[in-house]
């Protein structure tokens, strides 16, 4: 089959590209022919050898008028090219699949001084073609990552199930609990710091969506005699200077550190204690499965996704709607029964062995080329 890739911009560096990678690499495997079409290539980009690469270039003022811009001409190149599947990694109408990463934008509600966005060119520009890939006359069939979009959407659209393609979640290879997980533990915590009655609480993925705010008003709210015990690492991206404002002005500043997240994630996730992920809405963040994976348990809210799959974990889902003197209190709950953090984190274990986390592209090639059809 000749099997059409689009993005608008295409970043080795970047989430959504780097599955853009992975799945044309399985679809290459699998003897299929590949091609990517996108408006831009990010310096310092590598392209695999075996993909044919349409890069169709198009100056324009604005966001929106660029991606217009980039969809008519894709449109055209299709034309010439005639492959028999497109594959969209962004909202590009017409596609035959939607490589779906990012929630519902009709659904998510801008509060604060976000509300301003409905504003702006941009926003709308993409709840127009947002709405024209999900609404029921579309025939785009979607690739989504996390039961919570799907409700979304279809709260939003009404788009049947029968569009609606699950992949299961990707956790890298290097994620889980080694054989030295132990040893490895005590290293980090010896050098992090930690006396062996210390508590490492983590929270990890951008600051707002992930809900770090509301991690460290819950490290606040302790008993001295828990605080005094504690640390939080905030690891991931946002504004660290606003976050080490809320905690300077919370009076845990001393309490918060912060880094990003490289490949010695999971070394930070063996050596924690307890994963607070009371996110505001995440689609495909699988920070809860990693740390779940290397048998840390998770307090979660059900609007961070995943939420099955914490629950058999036997890992603690918060309902919405969200509530901090609810996270607070059970967070205090957790920390004063050490016992019960400790059957959580045994069975993370035993519940993360039994996830589906390794298949997520030859799921999604097994639908786009029909098998999974």
């Amino acid at each position: 089959m000749k099997i059409a890739l689009a993005c608008f911009k295409y970043s080795s560096a970047a989430a959504y590209p780097q599955d853009l990678i992975r799945l044309a690499e399985e679809l290459h495997r699998r003897g299929h022919q590949v091609s990517l079409y996108c408006r831009v290539i990010a310096s310092g980009s590598s392209v695999p050898a075996f993909l044919t690469v349409r890069h169709l270039k198009g100056a324009s003022w604005g966001n929106a008028r660029r991606a217009a811009k980039f969809i008519r001409g894709l449109r055209e190149a299709l034309r010439q090219d005639r492959p028999d599947v497109l594959v969209a990694f962004n909202r590009i109408p017409g596609a035959d699949f939607y490589y779906a990463t990012t929630r519902c934008i009709a659904a998510t509600p801008l509060s604060g001084f976000s509300w301003f966005k409905k504003l702006l060119p941009r926003y709308r520009f993409n709840l127009a073609l947002e709405k024209r890939i999900f609404r029921a006359k579309s025939g785009t069939r979607i690739l989504h990552v996390s039961d919570l979009q799907k409700k979304e959407y279809q709260r939003a659209y009404g788009t049947g199930d029968d569009r609606f393609f699950k992949l299961p979640p990707d956790i890298p290879a290097r994620c889980g609990r080694p054989a030295d997980a132990s040893l490895r533990r005590a290293r980090l915590r010896e050098e992090l710091g930690l006396r062996e009655d210390d508590i490492l609480l983590l929270t990890v993925g951008n600051f707002r969506i992930a809900g770090a705010d509301r991690a460290v008003g819950a490290l606040a709210s302790l008993p001295d005699k828990f605080q005094e015990r504690c640390q939080l690492i905030v690891a991931g991206s946002g504004s660290v200077s606003a976050m080490r404002r809320l905690a300077r002005h919370l009076a845990v500043a001393d309490r918060v550190r912060f880094t990003a997240v490289d490949e010695e994630l999971n070394d930070l996730l063996l050596a924690g204690d307890l994963l607070l992920h009371p996110a505001r809405g995440e689609a495909a963040g699988t920070a809860p499965l990693q740390a779940l994976c290397a048998g840390l348990p998770v307090l979660a809210t059900s609007s961070g996704g995943w939420a099955r799959e914490i629950v058999r974990a036997d890992s603690v889902l918060l309902p919405a709607p969200f509530h901090q003197v609810e996270l607070n209190r059970t967070l205090r709950m957790l920390l004063s029964t050490p016992q019960k953090l400790e059957e959580m984190a045994r069975e993370a274990v035993s519940a993360a062995g039994s996830f589906d986390l390794k298949r997520r592209f030859e799921v999604a090639a097994d639908i786009i080329t029909g098998k999974g059809r």
